[in-house]
């Protein structure tokens, strides 16, 4: 079904309103990571309101993904039931709804069962936006739009890691998720506002009425073990990302004495280095003829930034998170454009998509627990040491797949 939803006529013309399209679900995807990066900058506050221990703390991120793994496949159906606007606005206003209930938490639990509901908003959001943009954009224009498109995450990781500390008073937190809730409220108004159907109607938009069973396309996809080691590398990307990104910021507070504001910023170079590395993956990527050797290797290198990551200087951080954004942009870029070769043939991408949107959050959520409960009994570096097999099994999956 995803897949059928997918696809477009091969001489799809361009509209300009295209970019408008663009630029709303553009808007509409950022809410999501911004909901969900909405821990990292408050996380201390966090531990010290609710006396958490670092296994909770990394729980408080990872229940977000939660949502993903039981949503990857049903969202594809969700969106050929509403539609895509319908659909984009059920995902915002399940990130609203919970980020304002859990502006109002009282205890621990509470919190967590409300980033489970913005958790459903992006394992959504994460779907139907790729299927907006493609039913706008014909294929030779349609590269550039879901390569803008494809910053979403790292925008919504820059916005919270920089704003919050600047609006949010020492030991509170509501201010951002205050700041979550309003940014996902404008979304909505503006793609409620601006959202058009890609043939110019008023009525429904287009759904798959001739997909073929979904059950004999999710088995054949199953069945391709380039898909299932694509996917183990994706899979050990992630955890390294989440541990990073959720626990990072608190490093640099509790071992270096760096005010909030200064570790949001430090903690968020990469995803400014992302913004250049993610194209220069692809680029060389084309060049070289490989996509599995650039983010193998890149994977095997981030064993060594592990082994440095909780040994340097305060003073050498900037250079540290340079380069882990440096290696994670072209493994995120390599890895999504190796998927339709592994996958064999177009009618099942949309299958081989949903799996590893699977695995994408199922990496999102043991990340956090797995290195804050490592922290629980050891130090910070020996935390650090426990992600470097984690990087090499991904490596060396990626250099086991049979496409190059």
């Amino acid at each position: 079904m995803v897949s059928k939803t997918l696809a477009s006529p091969g001489d799809q013309p361009f509209r300009p309103y295209a970019w408008v399209i663009l630029f709303i679900i553009f808007l509409a995807s950022v809410a999501a990571p911004i909901s969900q990066f909405k821990v990292p900058p408050v996380l201390p506050t966090l531990i010290g309101q609710y006396d958490l221990n670092m296994t909770m703390a990394g729980l408080m991120m990872s229940v977000f993904s939660f949502a993903g793994l039981i949503l990857a496949f049903p969202a594809g159906v969700i969106l050929a039931k509403l539609g895509q606007k319908k659909t984009v606005l059920l995902a915002l206003l399940t990130i609203i709804a919970g980020s304002l209930w859990g502006t109002y938490a009282g205890d621990a639990g509470t919190l967590l069962a409300t980033r489970t509901l913005e958790g459903a908003g992006m394992a959504i959001l994460g779907v139907v936006a790729p299927v907006v943009i493609t039913s706008w954009f014909p294929p030779h224009r349609r590269g550039l739009a879901l390569g803008i498109w494809s910053t979403w995450v790292s925008s919504g990781v820059i916005v919270m890691l920089n704003v919050s500390p600047m609006i949010t008073p020492p030991g509170q937190w509501a201010a951002t998720w205050w700041l979550a809730t309003i940014f996902a409220a404008v979304a909505l108004v503006l793609y409620m506002l601006l959202h058009r159907n890609p043939t110019g109607s008023p009525g429904r938009d287009a759904a798959a009425k001739d997909a073929p069973p979904m059950r004999s396309m999710f088995a054949e996809a199953l069945s391709i073990r380039d898909v299932w080691l694509i996917s183990v590398a994706l899979f050990s990307f992630n955890i390294m990302v989440l541990a990073m990104n959720t626990f990072y910021p608190t490093y640099l507070v509790k071992v270096h004495g760096l005010d909030m504001r200064q570790a949001g910023f430090y903690s968020s170079i990469p995803n400014f280095v992302m913004f250049l590395s993610c194209p220069l993956g692809g680029w060389l990527s084309d060049k070289t003829g490989s996509r599995k050797l650039i983010f193998s290797v890149c994977l095997g290198l981030s064993g060594l930034w592990w082994l440095a990551a909780f040994n340097v200087p305060v003073s050498g951080v900037p250079v540290l998170m340079a380069c882990f954004g440096l290696l994670g942009g072209p493994i995120v870029t390599t890895i999504i454009t190796a998927l339709p070769d592994a996958v064999r043939r177009p009618a099942l991408l949309g299958f081989g998509m949903a799996l590893l949107q699977f695995w994408h959050h199922l990496g999102e959520f043991v990340g956090p627990v797995y290195f804050g409960s490592v922290l629980d009994h050891s130090s910070w570096a020996m935390a650090g040491y426990c992600m470097i097999p984690v990087c090499i099994i991904g490596g060396v999956a990626g250099l086991m797949m049979r496409i190059k």
